[in-house]
C-alpha cells in the first residue's frame, strides 16, 4: 500500500529542494557541531608559559660547514619598555592602525573574522582581520602560516589571553614584541631604527609612522624606494591620522599640522657588515630573494642559511687582496676577486672592495671589459672546428681584418712571425694570431663557445675582434665560464646558498649542484693543457709559484682593465682590476704603483697566486687530466721579433682578403715558427686584448 506522503503536492524541481525548516535544522546541526569542536579545542589548547614564547628572530648566515657564523642580517634588537614609558599618542596611533576596538573586544573580532573568511573565499586582501590580541598570540605562540587551523588556534589563544591578562599587559607585550622591520623588534628598537631616539621622545607624526609600518614593514619602509615611501605616506596620512581623529584621540587642528612624513633616517649598517662580510651577506641576501624568500623572512624569519663560502678561502682572499693591492699612486683603482669550485658551482670566496661601509658596490660581480681572457673561448671554438694547438697562424703586427680600415697590433707592436702555433699564440696572448684564427673560422663560433661555457652573449659584437675581449663580464661570470674547462667540459651554476632551514631545522631549500655538459671532454682537456702552458711558459708565469698544477689566462683591455683567471682542478679564481676617474668612466691603469704598463701578468696574477696558495693549504694536490690530442709541434723557444722600424711598418702593405684571412686552415706541422730576429726572452706581459687599431 502506498504511504500518503504529506508533501505529495510538490512536483518538478521542488521535490529536490529542502524546505526552510529542513535548512534551519541543518544549520542548527552545523552550528552545534562547530560549537562543540570549538569548545573541545578551547579546553585542549593551553596558553604556553612566557618563557616558551616563539618570537620572531633574526636569520643567521653560516660558512659552508654550517657551524661558523658569517653574520646576521638583523640583530634581534629588542629593548623592553613599560607602557608608562610609551607616550599615550604612540599607543593610540597603534590602536588606530591595528585595532580600534581593542579595549572593547574580547580578544577577537567576529566582524573581522567574517571579513577575513570572505576575503579568503573571494580572493581579496588577507590582511587586517586580526585584533592586537590575535596578532600577539600569533607572533608569540604560533607560526606565520596562513591556514584555517592556525586561525582557529589563534582565536582561541586570543580569547584565553583576554580572560587571563589585562588589556594593559597584552598591549605592553605586543608593543615589545611586534616586528617593525630594520631588525627592530618592539617599539623602542623601532624608534631608534627609524628616528634615532627613544620612544618617549617621539612626536605624534613619528608615532603614527611606526604604527603604520606594523602592517607590512618591507612594503612601508622608505629605504625600499619611492613606491614604499608613497605607500607609507598614504597609510600614515590617510588612514592612521584620520583614524585617531575619528576615535577622538587626536584634535583635528593637531592632525591638520601633520601633512607630510617626518624625516626618517637611513638604515644603519650593522656592525657585522664590516670588511668583506658586507659583500658576502649582500650576495647571499640577493640570492635568497631570487629563491623566493621575502625581505621579512630574511630579516626576521629565523632562517638558518648555510652558504658555500669557505672560511679559510675567504680569509685568504681578504689577506691576498689587502696585502697585494698596488700601493700609491692608485687613485680610483678597484679590484674584484671571486673563487668558485668548478665541480659544484659553489662560490667559496670573494673580495668585493676595500670597505663595504664606504661603498657597497661589489667589484666581484660588476662587468668590465675582459680583454684577452676571451681567447680561451676562441681556443675551444678552434679545437671544435678542426684546428689543433699545432696549427700555425699569422702573428705579425700590424694585422688587417676584412672590412676594417685601421690595422690591429700586438702589445708594443711586436711581430712574432707568420707561422706561430696556436699554443704559442696563447702563451704570449698574440692579438694578431687570434684575429687571424677568428677570421678563418668565423667569429660566431667564438660566441657559440662562450655561450656554451655559460656567458650571456646576446650583446656580443660577432666580428673577428670578439677574440680581443672588448665585451664586459663580471669576475663571477668569467670564473664560472672558465670552470667549465676546469670541470672537464661540464658547466655548473654558480651559487652562494647551499642550504636554508627554519629555526627548527626543517629544510626549506637545498642547492642543485649537478652540472650540464657544454664541451666534449677531450676539447676541455686540450684547452686546459693550452692554459697550463700560459703559466709554464708565457704571460701567466707569476702563477707558477703556487707549487701545484695551474692553468690560466691574462688579459687587459686598452690599458684600462687587467685580469688573471686561473684554476687548479678544484678551484677557479678570477682577479680583475679597473680604474674609475670621474662619472663611472674607465681610465688607464698605466702609472698605477709606478708601473709604466699595468697588465694582467703583474698584480692580478700575483694576487691570484697568493690567494690560491693560502686557500688550498691542507688540500690535496690534484693534477689535470692528460692530453687527449697530442701535438707534434713543441712550443717555440725563440722569442718575438723587435718592433719594426717606422719605415718598415709603414711600408707593410694591407693584405688582400685572401691573404688577410691568413694562412689557410693548416694541419699539424713539425717546423718551429720563425719569429724574425730578436733573441731576447719575452717578459711576462699580456698581449693586449680589446685594443682595436691602437691598443
Amino acid at each position: 500500500m502506498r504511504i500518503d506522503y504529506p508533501r505529495r503536492w510538490r512536483t518538478g524541481w521542488r521535490r529536490f529542494v529542502p524546505s526552510w525548516r529542513q535548512i534551519l535544522g541543518l544549520c542548527a546541526l552545523g552550528v552545534a557541531a562547530l560549537g562543540a569542536t570549538f569548545v573541545a579545542l578551547y579546553l585542549l589548547i593551553d596558553v604556553p608559559q612566557p618563557n616558551d614564547l616563539a618570537t620572531a628572530e633574526t636569520s643567521v648566515v653560516y660558512y659552508d660547514d654550517g657551524k661558523d657564523v658569517i653574520g646576521r642580517y638583523a640583530e634581534v634588537n629588542r629593548e623592553i619598555v613599560t607602557l608608562d614609558e610609551i607616550p599615550d599618542h604612540v599607543e593610540l596611533a597603534v590602536l588606530a592602525a591595528e585595532d580600534r576596538g581593542f579595549y572593547e573586544n574580547e580578544g577577537i573580532s567576529p566582524v573581522g573574522i567574517g571579513r577575513a573568511l570572505w576575503n579568503n573565499i573571494s580572493g581579496g586582501d588577507t590582511q587586517g582581520a586580526s585584533t592586537i590580541t590575535q596578532q600577539y598570540a600569533r607572533n608569540a605562540y604560533l607560526t606565520q602560516e596562513r591556514t584555517l587551523t592556525r586561525k582557529i588556534k589563534e582565536a582561541i589563544l586570543a580569547i584565553k589571553l583576554s580572560r587571563s591578562q589585562t588589556k594593559e599587559q597584552i598591549l605592553e607585550d605586543y608593543l615589545n614584541t611586534i616586528y617593525f622591520g630594520r631588525g627592530a623588534y618592539g617599539i623602542q628598537a623601532a624608534s631608534q631604527a627609524y628616528f634615532g631616539k627613544d620612544v618617549g621622545d617621539l612626536n605624534e607624526a613619528q608615532g603614527a609612522v611606526l604604527a603604520a609600518v606594523i602592517r607590512s614593514p618591507s612594503n612601508y619602509d622608505p629605504a625600499e624606494g619611492n613606491e614604499a615611501k608613497q605607500a607609507l605616506t598614504v597609510r600614515t596620512l590617510d588612514y592612521v591620522i584620520p583614524g585617531m581623529v575619528e576615535q577622538g584621540w587626536l584634535d583635528e587642528a593637531d592632525a591638520a599640522k601633520i601633512n607630510r612624513l617626518p624625516k626618517i633616517q637611513d638604515p644603519q649598517a650593522l656592525n657585522n657588515y664590516e670588511g668583506q662580510t658586507g659583500y658576502v651577506l649582500d650576495m647571499v641576501r640577493d640570492e635568497l630573494k631570487g629563491l623566493g624568500f621575502s625581505k621579512d623572512e630574511i630579516d626576521g624569519g629565523g632562517l638558518r642559511v648555510t652558504t658555500t663560502f669557505d672560511q679559510q678561502a675567504q680569509d685568504a682572499a681578504q689577506t691576498a687582496a689587502t696585502e697585494g693591492f698596488p700601493p700609491s699612486p692608485n687613485e680610483g683603482v678597484k679590484m674584484g676577486l671571486i673563487s668558485v669550485d668548478p665541480r659544484t658551482g659553489a662560490i667559496v670566496a670573494m673580495y668585493g672592495g676595500k670597505n663595504w661601509e664606504k661603498s657597497q658596490f661589489n667589484n666581484a660581480i660588476a662587468p668590465i671589459p675582459v680583454g684577452s681572457t676571451m681567447k680561451a673561448f676562441t681556443v675551444a671554438a678552434a679545437l671544435q672546428d678542426g684546428f689543433t694547438l699545432s696549427s700555425t697562424l699569422n702573428g705579425n703586427s700590424p694585422f688587417y681584418v676584412d672590412g676594417v680600415s685601421e690595422p690591429f697590433h700586438n702589445q708594443e707592436s711586436k711581430s712574432y712571425g707568420s707561422a706561430v702555433t696556436l699554443e704559442y699564440a696563447t702563451e704570449w696572448s698574440i692579438n694578431t694570431a687570434f684575429l687571424d684564427l677568428t677570421q678563418q673560422m668565423g667569429a660566431q663560433k667564438v660566441a657559440d663557445a662562450a655561450r656554451s661555457a655559460g656567458l650571456d652573449t646576446k650583446s656580443l659584437d660577432v666580428s673577428p675582434q670578439i677574440t680581443l675581449g672588448s665585451a664586459s663580464y663580471s669576475p663571477l661570470a668569467m670564473a664560472s665560464a672558465y670552470g667549465t674547462f676546469a670541470n672537464e667540459g661540464v658547466t655548473t651554476e654558480p651559487h652562494s646558498v647551499q642550504k636554508v632551514t627554519d629555526a627548527d631545522g626543517n629544510v626549506l631549500y637545498e642547492a642543485e649542484t649537478q652540472g650540464e655538459r657544454s664541451f666534449p671532454t677531450d676539447i676541455a682537456h686540450e684547452v686546459t693543457y693550452d692554459l697550463t702552458q700560459v703559466v709554464a711558459n708565457g704571460t701567466g708565469a707569476n702563477a707558477a709559484s703556487i707549487g701545484r698544477p695551474a692553468a690560466g689566462k691574462t688579459g687587459n683591455h686598452e690599458g684600462k682593465t687587467a685580469w688573471f683567471i686561473g684554476y687548479t682542478p678544484q678551484l677557479v679564481t678570477a682577479v680583475a682590476f679597473h680604474r674609475e676617474l670621474g662619472a663611472d668612466k674607465l681610465a688607464p691603469l698605466n702609472g698605477v704603483a709606478y708601473q709604466p704598463v699595468f697588465t694582467g701578468a703583474g698584480y692580478p696574477t700575483q694576487i691570484w697566486a697568493a690567494y690560491t696558495t693560502a686557500a688550498l693549504v691542507g688540500e690535496e694536490v690534484m693534477t689535470f687530466p692528460g692530453r687527449p690530442i697530442p701535438s707534434t709541434t713543441p712550443t717555440p723557444t725563440t722569442s718575438p721579433s723587435p718592433t719594426p722600424s717606422p719605415a718598415t711598418t709603414s711600408a707593410t702593405p694591407k693584405p688582400t682578403p685572401t691573404t688577410s684571412s691568413a694562412t689557410p686552415k693548416p694541419t699539424k706541422t713539425t717546423a718551429k715558427p720563425s719569429p724574425t730576429t730578436s733573441s731576447a726572452t719575452p717578459t711576462p706581459s699580456d698581449g693586449g686584448g680589446g685594443g682595436g687599431a691602437n691598443p
